[in-house]
């Protein structure tokens, strides 16, 4: 802490490393150095990250002597204590942003994600607090991810990824990835959304697709796309 007794902020680069890593936790990836740097890739432009390896490795390598992180055999990466916590503030800023711009501002789903990275630097402890208040203490961000903090219970029993359910299923989508903007804006404009129900018609990992009746429409997924979609089977009586 400063002589003011206000925590030090951390710099915007470290703080998209942390939410990075968490996401990585969060989605049961290898948190490795060529994972980080995948995912890095496809956050926005104007976050001025650099993705090579070398500048992975010597990011890495600062947020280990701040205490944050620690990269293990094989080049892991997982956090210490201090650095959990931080990711969680982050992510937690960064999910309220995007309900916050969604639901508050009525900016359209498919600019969200960009627009709560634009925001998530900025809101300090107060403001997180205020925009909690008025979106009613959300579970869940526009995109279906748990916002970290909010004492809602999220149980994952039940939930599947797209790619493992077969022929004939019924199924409720739970969570889309927002990082890919050419596929996130393909998603929505076939309402492939949070709490859309929709049929599997078509199961050919044989062929690598996937078919969806969504609103009487067919819709064709890969599987890497499929492997992203989590959703909930629907049981008939």
């Amino acid at each position: 802490m400063n002589q003011t007794g206000k925590q030090h902020r951390l710099s915007s680069v470290t703080e998209n490393y942390l939410l990075s890593l968490y996401i990585l936790r969060e989605q049961n990836e290898r948190a490795t150095q060529v994972h980080l740097a995948d995912y890095i890739r496809n956050l926005p432009a104007e976050e001025g990250l650099g993705s090579s390896l070398p500048s992975v490795t010597a990011m890495l390598k600062r947020m280990e002597k701040d205490d944050l992180v620690v990269v293990e055999g094989k080049k892991t990466v997982r956090f210490t204590g201090r650095g959990l916590k931080a990711a969680e503030t982050m992510i937690r800023r960064h999910r309220l942003a995007s309900c916050m711009v969604v639901e508050m501002l009525d900016i359209p789903l498919e600019r969200a994600y960009i627009e709560a990275h634009r925001l998530e630097h900025a809101i300090s402890n107060e403001l997180e607090q205020h925009i909690n208040k008025k979106l009613k203490n959300p579970s869940k961000c526009p995109f279906g991810r748990p916002i970290p903090g909010n004492q809602q219970k999220i149980s994952t029993q039940g939930i599947f990824k797209l790619s493992e359910i077969e022929t004939g299923v019924q199924i409720q989508i739970e969570r889309i990835p927002p990082e890919d903007q050419p596929l996130l804006e393909f998603l929505i404009s076939k309402k492939i959304l949070p709490k859309q129900f929709c049929t599997v018609t078509e199961a050919g990992k044989y062929r690598g697709v996937l078919v969806l009746k969504v609103l009487n429409e067919d819709v064709a997924l890969g599987y890497q796309t499929a492997d992203q979609i989590l959703v909930e089977k629907i049981t008939t009586s």
